[in-house]
């Protein structure tokens, strides 16, 4: 084998080494902030909002209903509750490609059915108002706000099924966010918010804290040792090669 062909070969070995490794990041968040805001309606001569900021929430629908039916706490009432989390995007430093919301959940009565949680982004509320819940003073900032919960860009769902007594233990649902929350998670840097309600009238789900995972692939990064030293080694390899290659002919020998 000449010498020329040695070098190329060693270059080759060379490249091989400054191939990148990529590497998959993974950033867990927990919640800043969740809470929930309810709408009461009696008869639709009470109409009422309010709002909790607590760390474990019921996202619930109940249906309008007449006197025939008794839903809590009065006869011909609803109420809406819209369920939230709120995440600080601030320490992330990588495009995201895949996130998914890890949380505990519950459908609150027995029963064989199961309940549709969904999740929405929010598109007229900041999210730093939903952390400080009594900045939203008046009853129509809760009802924008309580209307954003239940509106928006899909962002996920999650089916939650029904059980028969005794009562159990909440359990960890793994939800796969869409690529409209990917896509305002990329754009943002600061407050992150996750609207959450439930798909059917008549149905509620208790919901604990959440765990927002997010997935990036880092840029290639060269292995151990700089580019530009073996970008220097193949210069000096090959060189070394022709300079050695121009000798052999000269004598006559070369292959």
């Amino acid at each position: 084998m000449s010498l020329l062909k040695k070098a190329f070969l060693c270059g080759l070995l060379v490249v091989g080494c400054q191939l990148s490794t990529a590497s998959t990041d993974l950033l867990t968040l927990q919640d800043s902030g969740s809470g929930a805001i309810q709408n009461y309606n009696l008869f639709g001569i009470q109409n009422t909002y309010s709002y909790e900021t607590f760390s474990s929430m019921m996202v619930s629908v109940s249906p309008p209903c007449g006197l025939a039916c008794l839903p809590s706490p009065f006869p011909g009432s609803s109420t809406v509750i819209g369920g939230f989390y709120v995440f600080d995007l601030s320490g992330v430093d990588f495009a995201v490609t895949s996130a998914t919301l890890e949380v505990q959940l519950r459908r609150e009565n027995a029963g064989s059915s199961s309940s549709l949680v969904n999740l929405f982004g929010f598109e007229t509320v900041a999210a730093g108002d939903l952390l400080n819940l009594s900045s939203l003073s008046s009853e129509s900032e809760l009802s924008n706000a309580l209307s954003d919960i239940q509106g928006g860009a899909q962002y996920g769902q999650q089916v939650v099924p029904g059980w028969t007594p005794p009562i159990p233990p909440l359990q960890t649902f793994v939800i796969d966010l869409s690529d409209a929350a990917l896509g305002t998670i990329n754009s943002f840097g600061g407050l992150f918010a996750l609207g959450m309600s439930v798909g059917n009238w008549g149905e509620a789900v208790e919901i604990s804290g959440a765990t927002l995972n997010l997935y990036g692939d880092s840029e290639s990064v060269p292995l151990p040792g700089s580019t530009s030293s073996f970008t220097g080694l193949n210069i000096i390899l090959l060189k070394a090669a022709l300079d050695a290659k121009k000798t052999t002919n000269q004598d006559g020998s070369g292959n």
